[in-house]
């Protein structure tokens, strides 16, 4: 049973190569889940009469990890990084594309200067206004 339970304990243990624990995979039905053991323990519920154990539960906790590929097909590829160009929509306002644009609503104001905007509440629909890149 040791022998066993080692094999999952083992997954705690840093590769001296990559410097981080191994990647393994734990599939239950449709589930596919790809990651790193972060914790384990061990408790043996049942004993020979010799004290060998025969049976055991354990407890895994695993963090999701994803490979170069999966991280780079999950970013953006238009990002805030350069001016782009949107015609504004009916009952849009500056802090909605702020939030689309910058993920910040916040940050309204960066497009109403690289627009001339004054009053930022009298915004004709169909008007196009330039979307800054962050600084």
């Amino acid at each position: 049973m040791r022998a066993h339970t080692a094999k999952i304990s083992g997954l705690l243990q840093v590769d001296s190569d990559l410097h981080a624990p191994p990647l393994c995979r734990f599939v239950w039905g449709s589930l596919n889940f790809k990651g790193v053991a972060e914790k384990v323990s061990q408790r043996f519920t049942m004993f020979l009469d010799t004290g060998i154990p025969v049976r055991a539960t354990l407890n895994v906790t695993l963090r999701a990890v994803l490979s170069m590929t999966e991280q780079y097909q999950q970013v953006p590829r238009q990002s805030a990084d350069r001016t782009k160009q949107k015609t504004l929509k009916q009952d849009e306002q500056l802090w909605m594309l702020a939030a689309e644009e910058y993920e910040d609503p916040g940050r309204w104001r960066a497009i109403a200067e690289a627009n001339g905007i004054d009053n930022p509440r009298r915004l004709p629909a169909g008007r196009k206004l330039i979307i800054p890149r962050l600084e």
